[in-house]
């Protein structure tokens, strides 16, 4: 089983390779930060940079999230969880 670092280190080169420009930082959440997170495992959490927008457009969080998902939506289909490995384990990457 990785150690979180090195699985940390994987998932922050994986965002930046797919994502160069649209986010600004990973966050990493532990146990007690969420519900949904056990004793021992450990979430990314993707913070997204601001799109550029022409004057008139709309801005704030579902903006982003719409501009981000439009313009990076076959690259989110490689960042994905590869599997389970058992106990607070997990192996991301991508495809290609």
């Amino acid at each position: 089983m990785p150690d979180s670092s090195s699985l940390q280190r994987e998932v922050e080169a994986e965002t930046r390779r797919l994502f160069p420009a649209a986010v600004r930082r990973v966050e990493w959440l532990r146990y007690g930060d969420s519900p949904l997170i056990e004793p021992g495992e450990v979430l990314p959490r993707v913070v997204l940079a601001e799109p550029s927008r022409s004057r008139g457009q709309r801005s704030g969080p579902h903006h982003t999230l719409t501009a981000f998902q439009h313009e990076h939506g076959a690259a989110l289909k490689q960042f994905r969880p590869l599997g389970s490995g058992g106990e607070g384990e997990a192996r991301w990457g991508g495809r290609g």
